[in-house]
């Protein structure tokens, strides 16, 4: 199975938020389990989110999931699909384009209304550690 992990889920794990416990068992499960995937640009994302904190800290983080995920790139083709498509945010919809191409079976995100016209499937952290270990955290 593969899976696009949304920038959300990456910042409840690192910034410790509300979902945290949940943001980590995909970190977790994406090690073995199943593919996980990031666009380039949500490291970059990522990156200037967490500017104000800890720099060598932040960039550490950003390279450990380079080394346990997938890094996928956005093609033009992706990208002006994302621009036509009825979906409203349109970096979103870059997300699902990128995914697509890159065979995802899921985006996981809290925000699953804003992929409803995604290609790709969005799906809760819980709705998707469900499905892929019969259990709930």
């Amino acid at each position: 199975m593969r899976a696009l992990i949304d920038t959300n889920i990456i910042l409840d794990f690192y910034c410790e938020r509300a979902n945290v416990k949940e943001a980590e068992e995909i970190l977790k499960l994406a090690s073995f389990r199943f593919t996980g995937m990031l666009m380039a640009s949500q490291i970059k994302d990522l990156f200037y989110i967490l500017r104000k904190e800890n720099q060598k800290e932040v960039r550490e983080f950003l390279k450990d999931l380079h080394d346990s995920l997938q890094i996928i790139d956005l093609t033009r083709k992706d990208s002006y699909k994302a621009l036509s498509s009825e979906m409203i945010d349109v970096e979103d919809a870059m997300l699902s384009y990128s995914a697509s191409r890159n065979k995802a079976d899921y985006i996981i995100t809290w925000n699953t209304k804003d992929f409803i016209d995604s290609p790709v499937k969005g799906i809760t952290p819980t709705e998707f550690i469900a499905e892929l270990t019969g259990s709930v955290v």
